[in-house]
């Protein structure tokens, strides 16, 4: 998937707000936030708005039995690993955001470091289902489809007669983004996320630290990527939100046209470059 940075948003947002194109650098950390805060709504609107072939994943998933209700469930999120459980074979979990499945059973055998009880795999956290099928749908010309609907923090087949595992073909979660900025020796958690003035990036942190520097430490932190072809879109209808706060409607109106007239355009390439994918025999989902 190609991506753009976060600064080179706000950049184009800068200039179309007046502000000289190499002058982003001045701009005041609330002014930051506010402009973040405009892109993070707008990102999530666009995001979901399609289905985009660059922020879709095709992946293997097992499935889960509800404790309470019996219903077969398949989870977006991966729970996190704790050393007071004991694990069973084939079981997954998230530590320092990576996932993990269990090729032992144990108690209080760390996935980052316990390579022969645990074994890192692949796991897209999920925003969106689009089909639920046996086989793999990028494989096969019928894959036998499984009727579904959103439950909690994931999704229930409503057949009970489907099999332990199922194929998903889903949109990546949307990226949760920031205006506050990273700082040095600041005491950081799982989970948090920042802005990286030098980079221009947002970083989710996968473990704690208070000296690892987003850029830099992979093992520590994650970058939040935007797509490309989703910025035009959305540098158009963040700015319709940050003048429809300064009270100039006429002009935001304008601007948030322009910004669905984009996102079509974006729309119509998308798919036309999926079919000619899928003409040369391969579907390409990201």
């Amino acid at each position: 998937m190609t991506t753009v940075t976060l600064k080179s948003v706000i950049e184009a947002m800068s200039r179309r707000l007046g502000r000289h194109p190499d002058a982003t650098d001045a701009i005041e950390p609330e002014q930051r936030k506010e402009l973040i805060g405009y892109l993070g709504v707008r990102l999530a609107e666009v995001w979901g708005w399609a289905w985009w072939p660059d922020l879709m994943k095709c992946e293997e998933r097992l499935v889960l039995t509800d404790a309470t209700s019996g219903e077969p469930r398949i989870d977006f999120e991966t729970a996190e690993w704790s050393a007071l459980t004991t694990y069973a074979v084939g079981d997954v979990r998230q530590r320092y955001g990576k996932r993990y499945e269990a090729l032992l059973a144990g108690l209080n055998q760390d996935p980052a470091t316990a390579t022969t009880y645990w074994s890192e795999v692949t796991r897209t956290p999920i925003g969106a289902v689009k089909m639920v099928t046996t086989n793999n749908p990028l494989a096969s010309d019928y894959p036998e489809e499984w009727p579904f609907q959103p439950k909690g923090a994931g999704i229930v087949v409503t057949d009970t007669s489907v099999g332990t595992s199922v194929w998903v073909l889903c949109r990546t979660k949307c990226p949760e983004l920031t205006g506050e900025a990273w700082e040095s020796g600041v005491a950081y958690v799982a989970g948090d996320v920042r802005y990286h003035e030098e980079a221009g990036d947002c970083y989710r942190c996968r473990r704690g630290t208070a000296s690892e520097d987003p850029e830099t430490s992979t093992d520590y932190w994650e970058k939040l990527e935007i797509p490309a072809i989703l910025r035009a879109a959305l540098v158009e209808l963040s700015l319709a939100d940050a003048f429809y706060s300064d009270d100039r409607e006429g002009e935001a109106e304008k601007l948030e046209d322009r910004g669905y007239e984009k996102l079509e355009i974006a729309g119509a390439i998308a798919l036309k470059q999926q079919r000619v994918t899928e003409t040369a025999g391969v579907v390409n989902l990201g």
